[in-house]
């Protein structure tokens, strides 16, 4: 079973999409706002993630920024 992130700050999308996924087969995760999900993303392995771009406290272009980051002084 693949695994999602599903980052939103929009309670009623992230039930959709977890409904959705759950019917496909797939095992979703979430959370409310970029940070937390960065910090999930980057201590869980997730074969997909689902990225809202305006949330509050970290946006989705800070996320990716920050993921890009990481992932490239770890190399």
């Amino acid at each position: 079973m693949k695994k999602v992130l599903v980052v939103d700050d929009h309670v009623p999308s992230i039930i959709s999409l977890i409904y959705f996924l759950d019917k496909q087969a797939y095992h979703p995760d979430f959370a409310f706002d970029g940070a937390n999900g960065l910090n999930s993303f980057l201590n869980k392995n997730y074969d997909y993630l689902i990225l809202d771009w305006n949330m509050p406290i970290m946006n989705g272009k800070s996320f990716l920024i920050t993921l890009d980051y990481i992932l490239t002084k770890s190399n």
